[in-house]
């Protein structure tokens, strides 16, 4: 069959096009701490705001980033990951694992990002910084997105962001592991160019739309 594309929806458009330049709107990593509620004070000027040493390698980024970081800090090999998503400020990351393997050394856990994104643009600009990785044969693994458990209590929807190994015998948790790593380093500025980039098209090719 063929697929059609969707009738014009101008107030969608728009909508997606406001998503992306608030993801263009959110403060540098310069401007404000990424880790939710960060107050320890900084070595140059012991400042609670001051973002000098603010970085996915910060020794106190594992308890920061998380909700009960003295219990549950952030696992040391998912730190770099869900430090990027915090640095996105639109995609709040609200459960992560680095993975896991058995007795056996036979992996059962992957290792996974859970999101929040009140906006589906966003997930879809990360699937596709996702098929680019691969296209370059950056990944070792695909990696995509999907839709996850969410409480009852909560209307937001989670999205995990993870590698897709169903059909793949003895998937090595190193090198997933490494394929995090990979992915958190440019997740940033990969979605803040294809923002730039989405915007710059349907301004130029449909009046409507324009910025």
């Amino acid at each position: 069959m063929k697929i059609s594309k969707p009738s014009p929806d101008s107030a969608y458009n728009n909508q997606c096009l406001e998503d992306m330049k608030d993801l263009l709107r959110q403060p540098t990593v310069k401007e404000m701490r990424p880790c939710p509620n960060c107050s320890i004070p900084c070595k140059c000027s012991k400042s609670p705001t001051c973002t000098c040493s603010c970085s996915k390698g910060c020794a106190f980024t594992p308890v920061q980033m998380s909700s009960d970081g003295e219990r549950y800090p952030i696992e040391e090999n998912i730190v770099p990951l869900v430090y990027e998503f915090n640095c996105l400020r639109v995609c709040p990351p609200c459960w992560s694992c680095e993975g896991h393997v058995d007795n056996s050394g036979t992996l059962n856990k992957i290792p996974r990002v859970w999101f929040y994104s009140r906006s589906l643009f966003y997930p879809r600009m990360i699937s596709e910084y996702l098929t680019n990785l691969q296209f370059a044969k950056k990944l070792k693994y695909p990696w995509h997105i999907v839709v996850t458990y969410t409480p009852d209590d909560c209307l937001e929807t989670t999205f995990s962001i993870e590698p897709r190994i169903e059909s793949i015998e003895n998937a090595s948790l190193i090198d997933l592991q490494h394929d995090a790593l990979t992915i958190s380093d440019n997740l940033l500025e990969s979605l803040q160019y294809s923002a730039r980039e989405y915007i710059a098209q349907y301004s130029e090719n449909a009046q409507q739309f324009k910025v």
